[in-house]
């Protein structure tokens, strides 16, 4: 009970702010890019979390997926160390049904969501991440199911050499290297990082390499970025998918090539080009140890995404227009999914042979109209999204807000669909089976908000309802032993959002507070697990979650930052730990963080401690995590 009232009283305190001023907050300070037209912070008609750089690089991170781990709507599932393999979900939804975006272009996988974070650049490249937490298929197209998430790398860079040399527990390492060049309106970066460890325990082992180049031109009413960016992971995956085959082993290679102009000062175009690959070699057996007799080879998938987006805009006395496509080709080769085909396809990355594949082709046209004054800010728009297997869904929404004084209130509606994987539909083995008679999902979103900003203090708040009908979930009943994908559940999800933020200004000449983070969320759904069903993923969702962080400055050069989360998961879970298995429920985790910098001159070195309390828990239900895990590192920068 003490959450729950600690909650609601910042959500109300939000509300009885009414009375000060916004001089001391340009509305021009944050622009969030993930939306089809760009908008300022404080006139956003949705609710939204944002890390910038400076944040970013306070935090005691080792890949992109620990800058997500701060923000109360989202529930990161770990398998692994130093972001191997993560799966996000917001606000209860499933792991396929958040949009992942690079610079605003979708990298989900249509493999399967669990490859949507195999991320071809590190940490240090993000300049900012944005985070949607409301469903918006309107402008964002499918799977924004639920939100959306934009990281949004780095564009002007200085010229310099920057090094990054990092080592901890259980054999961690991380190298990093970049060197950014800067020629007339040319910004190059160039980058390589590779890290590896040993593992906490048995199969847990990981190495991982990540190269590439991102390169931006700024014209006087142009722009042009390019992205060329490559990963290879390798890691033990220890009951990833199973508890009953712990040994099992995953390789992924991820390409990324995406070209993105802007042109244009009245009528304004943003076009891209984009390629993006992943390949998957599961082994159920890592090198065939123990393999059982009906084992005969492992599992072997490419999957590639390939397509053109455009989109319009200009100015009237109605507001800002936008209209414009997006086409995307999905397919994959595998062993495993998709149908039999006649010419069978090398696998460019191993001695196998692909004898599968599945294709399909998404079209999606969009119109918005955004009026705005000082106060108001209104949202009117559609899409038709046409899929070559599944037809034509036509999804619209809406989106308000109202400003006065340091308040602002919002609401939005929305419509959403979400068409299934490729794994989904296909996948077939021990303990799971596909379906190749899938439906997509659909969902309305809705939100009602009301955000405070002043010089000290911002509070955001948000009543939030999901309404989700044919809900793709992976069932059994209690007399099957293979997990099989159904359109069975028809759910709903509600609850409440809260952030707040308290900004000191005051300046002490030994210790300062720059800052202290509180929020939360609490999450409920209208639905049980029922009779002898089981559900595998749907049901499977955080009730709550609480965070609280502060940044600490010691004199000028050393800095503290230090966070807390508090979460509990909702059900149980048939725990492999014990013989023969039973049944928990799950426990309430609460994780700590700590990273410590010092700065001297153009050398940095840190601390990072995760898991500061040595907490033992798990994300996902008997994948083992890490416990406390301390490392040490120096950049260096060469301007």
């Amino acid at each position: 009970m003490f959450l729950y009232r600690m909650l609601f009283f910042v959500f109300f305190l939000s509300f009885f702010s009414v009375k000060a001023k916004l001089d001391s907050i340009s509305t021009d300070e944050v622009v969030i890019t993930a939306k089809k037209i760009p908008i300022d912070l404080y006139s956003a008609p949705f609710s939204f979390d944002i890390y910038e750089k400076e944040q970013i690089n306070n935090m005691p991170v080792q890949s992109i997926s620990d800058i997500l781990e701060n923000s109360s709507s989202l529930d990161i599932r770990n398998r692994g160390k130093s972001g191997m393999q993560s799966d996000i979900s917001l606000r209860g939804s499933s792991f396929n049904q958040t949009l992942i975006m690079l610079d605003g272009i979708p990298i989900n996988d249509p493999h399967t969501g669990h490859h949507s974070m195999n991320m071809t650049i590190s940490p240090d490249l993000i300049e900012r991440v944005e985070i949607i937490k409301a469903g918006s298929s309107k402008s964002l197209g499918i799977n924004s199911f639920s939100g959306a998430i934009n990281f949004v790398t780095k564009k002007d860079t200085e010229n310099s050499v920057n090094i990054d040399i990092q080592g901890g527990e259980f054999g961690y390492y991380n190298l990093g290297l970049n060197a950014a060049y800067n020629y007339k309106n040319l910004n190059n970066l160039i980058f390589i990082n590779k890290n590896g460890s040993d593992g906490f325990t048995n199969n847990t082992d990981h190495q991982s390499y990540q190269f590439g180049l991102l390169s931006n031109y700024k014209g006087e009413n142009s722009k042009l970025s390019l992205n060329a960016s490559f990963a290879n992971r390798m890691f033990g995956a220890n009951s990833f998918y199973t508890p009953a085959y712990p040994n099992q082993y995953e390789q992924t290679i991820t390409q990324n090539i995406s070209l993105t102009g802007e042109f244009g000062s009245k009528f304004k175009n943003k076009s891209s080009v984009f390629y993006r690959s992943n390949y998957d070699r599961f082994e159920l057996y890592r090198d065939f140890k123990d393999a059982a007799s009906w084992y005969a080879d492992h599992n072997y998938h490419l999957s590639e995404q390939y397509g053109v987006s455009s989109n319009f805009s200009f100015n009237s006395d109605y507001g800002i227009t936008s209209f414009g496509f997006d086409l995307r080709n999905e397919e994959i080769f595998s062993t495993v999914l998709g149908n039999p085909i006649k010419k069978i396809r090398d696998n460019p990355y191993d001695d196998t042979k692909f004898n599968k594949y599945a294709n399909r082709l998404n079209s999606n046209i969009f119109v918005e109209q955004n009026y705005k004054t000082d106060k108001f800010n209104f949202v009117l728009g559609t899409s038709v999204f046409n899929n070559s297997d599944y037809g034509t869904y036509i999804n619209p929404g809406f989106e308000m807000s109202y400003r006065f004084n340091s308040n602002k209130f919002f609401t939005n509606l929305n419509q959403n669909v979400r068409i299934p994987t490729f794994t989904e539909l296909y996948y077939s083995g021990p303990t799971n089976l596909g379906n190749p008679n899938l439906n997509p999902e659909k969902s309305i979103s809705l939100e009602l908000g009301h955000n405070y900003f002043s010089e000290n203090i911002n509070i955001n708040s948000t009543l939030f309802y999901r309404i989700g009908e044919n809900m793709i979930d992976w069932n059994r009943s209690s007399d099957t032993v293979k997990w099989q994908t159904n359109n069975l559940t028809n759910i709903d999800f509600y609850g409440l959002d809260v952030d707040f933020t308290y900004n000191f200004h005051s300046k002490n000449e030994i210790i300062n507070i720059k800052n202290v983070k509180l929020n939360g969320m609490l999450l409920q759904s209208n639905k049980k697990e029922e009779g002898n069903v089981d559900s595998y993923y749907v049901l499977d969702y955080l009730n709550y979650k609480v965070g609280f962080s502060t940044l600490i400055e010691i004199i000028d050069d050393l800095i503290i930052y230090y966070s807390v989360n508090l979460q509990k998961r909702n059900g149980n879970f048939l725990n492999f730990t014990f013989s023969p298995e039973i049944i928990t429920d799950y426990k309430e985790i609460f994780l700590s963080d700590l990273k410590i910098n010092y700065s001297y001159k153009n050398a940095n070195f840190y601390i990072d401690i995760n898991n500061l309390f040595d907490e033992k828990y798990f994300d996902i239900a008997n994948v083992p995590l890490a416990g406390r895990w301390t490392s040490f590192g120096v950049r260096y920068s060469l301007k």
